[in-house]
């Protein structure tokens, strides 16, 4: 009778586990604050185990790749009843490179004083030089000694314009900002900081001369290069106001780090130290390459947008449009070169441009370039004039001045003069 109940008691404990277990499985666990908790510590993205994965046992709510729409995917009653294996959570969204020159309102802001600290904390300045067109936007610290005032200090201001990069879906991973010194000087080198500015105008007062908050951008002060291009990485604090300024203006403020950052005033008469920048109005050959630059990386949805036909582009000296066929033509000399219609390019960034094309016989070799304000033909595609070879749906670069509206796309087969057809023309959105 003994093994007859308990053999009873057995079966009766089975099938409510069986029970159990179905209805476990049958709930959705994925609110849980237990499970959401643990979960998320692990930072993990795929169970698998005995049970099967995640995805066999739950529909999660997903966004267009799949992932929980908050960023977890998250457990199943694997995680209570079997081994589960995991993998780390890596983004699924894909990195672009947004790269922004400074405006024309830039420049620097100097001030002479009898002591240390005066000129250091003062509000005003004596000077202030706003759009500065030549090499020499500059910080400076200098020890004039003991007649007359005895000491200068100068900083430079500059300004991004970020109204074409929307803050919506999009997080900034990292962020660089290069600036081109201009020519040697006869005077040292000192090292940089940059912090954020809070001027209302830029360099163009003297009331801005004290008008920067916060740490720094930089972990530390950038020892200064003369004639070459400074590479300045910025930290977590950096990062996080290029985030906040996404769709707004990025302000910031230059000071010499090694005594007017740290306050350590200079004591020899003889010590100047002097960092020249090349401002956006810098002069010469490719004035693009030593404009200021802003190379922001991020994370965001690929969205290619075709910008192609004859209500977007007009023929200029080469080429046709061929409305049957849906399709620009080039000359029989395999030249095309259309300029945009109506304002669509207006204000418009894209980040990168490619082409579809076909040969209407022999195949040749094939060049573009996108041109951006064309009163000084600045190429945005080959901003050195290297002209490389395109292949098709080759995702170009637009690396040029691009606080410029596009104006005019090239596009030419060589040696051969092959004439070709366009099937698309696509941007990649900032």
């Amino acid at each position: 009778m003994k093994k007859f109940l308990s053999i009873l008691l057995s079966i009766i404990t089975l099938v409510t586990m069986i029970h159990v277990f179905k209805a476990i499985k049958a709930t959705d666990l994925t609110n849980h604050p237990f499970i959401e908790s643990v979960f998320k510590s692990q930072n993990k993205t795929t169970q698998e185990g005995f049970m099967g994965s995640l995805t066999d046992e739950y529909d999660v709510v997903t966004n267009i790749r799949g992932k929980a729409a908050d960023g977890f995917i998250r457990p199943t009653v694997c995680q209570f009843f079997g081994v589960c294996s995991y993998t780390d959570t890596v983004s699924s969204l894909p990195e672009q490179t947004y790269t922004q020159f400074s405006d024309a309102n830039d420049g620097y802001i100097t001030l002479l004083d009898v002591d240390w600290t005066t000129t250091r904390e003062a509000a005003q300045a004596d000077e202030a030089y706003n759009g500065y067109t030549g090499d020499s936007t500059f910080t400076r610290v200098r020890n004039w000694g003991d007649a007359g005032p005895s000491f200068s200090i100068a900083r430079s201001f500059y300004e991004f314009d970020l109204t074409g990069l929307p803050a919506s879906d999009r997080t900034v991973k990292s962020v660089q900002l290069q600036i081109t010194s201009s020519d040697d000087v006869v005077y040292e080198a000192g090292s940089i900081m940059v912090q954020e500015s809070t001027a209302i105008d830029g360099a163009s007062s003297v009331d801005n001369y004290g008008l920067f908050t916060g740490s720094g951008f930089l972990d530390t002060g950038l020892s200064w290069v003369e004639d070459t291009d400074n590479l300045m990485t910025f930290n977590a604090t950096g990062v996080a106001y290029i985030q906040s300024k996404l769709g707004s203006v990025a302000k910031f403020c230059f000071r010499d780090y090694d005594h007017d950052f740290l306050d350590v005033p200079t004591t020899s008469t003889s010590d100047v130290i002097f960092s020249s920048f090349c401002s956006e109005n810098t002069s010469g050959s490719f004035p693009d390459l030593k404009s200021p630059k802003l190379i922001i990386t991020y994370e965001k949805e690929e969205v290619w947008t075709s910008i192609f036909d004859n209500t977007k582009w007009a023929e200029d000296f080469a080429g046709t449009w061929n409305g049957a066929q849906n399709r620009w033509e080039s000359d029989a000399s395999g030249s095309l070169y259309i300029v945009p219609t109506g304002t669509w390019n207006l204000g418009y960034r894209p980040s990168k441009i490619r082409l579809t094309w076909q040969w209407v016989g022999a195949s040749d070799d094939m060049y573009m370039d996108l041109f951006a304000d064309c009163n000084d033909w600045d190429s945005v595609t080959d901003p050195e004039g290297n002209y490389p070879i395109y292949t098709n749906l080759e995702e170009i670069n637009v690396v040029g001045n691009n606080h410029h509206n596009i104006c005019e796309i090239d596009i030419y087969a060589w040696p051969g003069n092959q004439p070709f057809y366009i099937t698309n023309i696509e941007f990649l959105e900032p």
